[in-house]
């Protein structure tokens, strides 16, 4: 929720139940289960590579799954920084993220929009209107694409990318 990044240890912290921020971090924070993990609404869990180790998380799902919010700075991008089969999510290189079931509206995710912020610079993408609220499908920068920070929606069809952020959006 802010400009700066709100990173564990370095800008909060959380003991006995209690969250503690500063240097301008700002966010919503969930409760997590004994071991890490965030039951979070929806569905959602919460996996965190820390100190660029690998860790597996357990998820309720099987099949896909997604990004629904990037926690860290370094970039959750399916393929090299997180991979999930057999009801797992293993994150490593200092991702951590808000996972979720994967799937989509349009059918085998042919229907999706890239949309690229070259050299830092913000940029417009148009997305269909009547499609709903996009989500990240695909990070395709190294630079993280977190949405209010480096993405969002300026109007109900047009998406905005800044600080480097590429990615293939869909619903």
């Amino acid at each position: 929720m802010s400009d700066t990044q709100c990173i564990d240890g370095r800008t909060y912290d959380s003991r006995d139940g209690e969250v503690e921020v500063w240097g301008g971090c700002r966010a919503e924070f969930l409760p997590r289960w004994n071991d890490g993990t965030d039951p979070g609404a929806g569905g959602t869990i919460r996996c965190e590579s820390t100190n660029n180790r690998a860790r597996t998380c357990d998820v309720p799902w099987r099949g896909a799954s997604r990004v629904v919010r990037q926690l860290s700075g370094t970039p959750c991008t399916q393929g090299y920084s997180w991979e999930s089969s057999n009801g797992r999510i293993t994150v490593m290189r200092g991702c951590r993220a808000e996972f979720a079931s994967g799937g989509s509206s349009w059918p085998n995710n042919a229907r999706s929009v890239t949309c690229s912020s070259d050299n830092g610079q913000r940029t417009s993408c148009h997305w269909p209107p009547g499609q709903g609220q996009p989500r990240v499908l695909q990070q395709l920068s190294r630079e993280p694409c977190i949405e209010g920070r480096s993405w969002g929606m300026e109007s109900h069809n047009t998406i905005w990318v800044s600080r480097g952020c590429r990615a293939r959006f869909g619903d």
